[in-house]
């Protein structure tokens, strides 16, 4: 084998970006032992995303303390070598302690992108979360909540934040919301839970009126419409989930997005999908469709509505390029969905009966998660 230092470097950064990072990011250790010029490319890997997680929301004061030493730990690693902070670029904090948030606040983060907090927050760590949603450097908050409300926290993000998701999992109503302020950040991608009414917050906080994505999850709130009417126009990417699942849903309408190129629903198709597609312009500019399939979207009683769908798709989508189906890997592999398909070729074959006209176009693509089968 050369010596991969003689050899083009730009090419072994590739390949080593390759390198999965599961496992501990165990490849990526032996990687950097190879050789000085393999070192900072491994590095990029194993310290990209920085977890202090743990599955129970409901923390002891040892489990505490044990993220809070985990944190103290790394403070330690980046403080003697300081040029790891610049690969670090996504910090997840799940059911974290004050000590934990404490250690992370005090570290002069340079290149961190992303944030992803899930409460309960605890009271002495808020002033800490402050610290680090409003890093200059941040990109992409991801905040999620449950008896606490995020709102006076939301208040204070940095400017730089461009995506934004949250989900607060609670039904009461919000406090009442911080004044505007007087610069906020300009949000391109939103992605809320409207299962709780304070879209009027977010609104104030935030300025959506260059928002090019849209993600909403669950049942459509009070002032849903009125949101869509005026921050609608500009959405590109829309995705919509619990289609199937709300009523509240029969009265939307996609004219509020005239811009839109790609729909998305992680729910099964219903009638309602249907009804809510017809409602697009005819000079609309949509060219990808997206759904989720299931074992319970595939027999029998699919087939009026899959003809309907077809139909409006050749008729009312003139511009579109792909209609995609979905089924999750672990769905697939489920002992009740094997018995209907197999193989990957009989779930192929049951979509192209189903839509027989999309998959003469060839406009008609199957996947199983990330995997394209046809």
């Amino acid at each position: 084998m050369p010596d991969p230092s003689l050899s083009v470097p730009e090419l072994w950064e590739q390949i080593i970006g390759f390198v999965p990072t599961s496992s501990k990011c165990a490849d990526l250790k032996a990687v950097a032992l190879v050789c000085r010029s393999f070192t900072p490319p491994a590095q990029r890997g194993i310290f990209h995303t920085v977890s202090f997680v743990t599955g129970n929301r409901w923390l002891n004061g040892r489990q505490h303390d044990e993220l809070a030493e985990s944190a103290r730990r790394f403070a330690d690693i980046v403080e003697s070598s300081p040029h790891l902070l610049s690969y670090v670029y996504h910090l997840r904090l799940h059911n974290a302690g004050p000590g934990c948030y404490h250690a992370l606040a005090a570290i002069p983060w340079s290149h961190l992108r992303q944030l992803y907090v899930q409460y309960p927050l605890p009271p002495k760590a808020k002033a800490d979360l402050t610290r680090l949603i409003g890093l200059p450097s941040l990109r992409e908050l991801d905040i999620r909540t449950w008896g606490d409300h995020p709102i006076d926290i939301l208040s204070l993000c940095s400017t730089s934040i461009e995506k934004l998701s949250i989900a607060p999992e609670y039904q009461s109503h919000p406090p009442e919301a911080p004044p505007r302020p007087s610069l906020r950040p300009k949000i391109l991608e939103l992605k809320l839970n409207g299962t709780t009414p304070f879209i009027g917050y977010v609104t104030e906080l935030f300025d959506l009126t260059s928002l090019k994505t849209l993600e909403w999850w669950g049942t459509p709130c009070p002032d849903l419409d009125r949101f869509f009417l005026e921050y609608g126009q500009t959405v590109e990417t829309l995705n919509l989930s619990d289609l199937s699942t709300w009523a509240a849903w029969d009265d939307f309408s996609l004219s509020h997005f005239p811009s839109v190129t790609s729909i998305r629903t992680l729910s099964k198709i219903t009638k309602r999908h249907n009804k809510i597609l017809d409602t697009l312009p005819l000079d609309n500019h949509v060219l990808h469709l997206s759904f989720y399939a299931e074992r319970r979207t595939l027999n029998e009683e699919i087939q009026d509505i899959a003809r309907d769908l077809e139909e409006i798709v050749l008729t009312r989508l003139m511009a579109v390029r792909s209609v995609e189906f979905t089924t999750r890997s672990d769905e697939f592999a489920s002992e009740a969905m094997r018995s209907l398909f197999p193989t990957q070729r009989s779930l192929v074959d049951r979509h192209r009966e189903l839509f027989p006209r999309l998959w003469e176009r060839k406009l008609l693509s199957v996947y199983v998660e990330d995997l394209k089968l046809e």
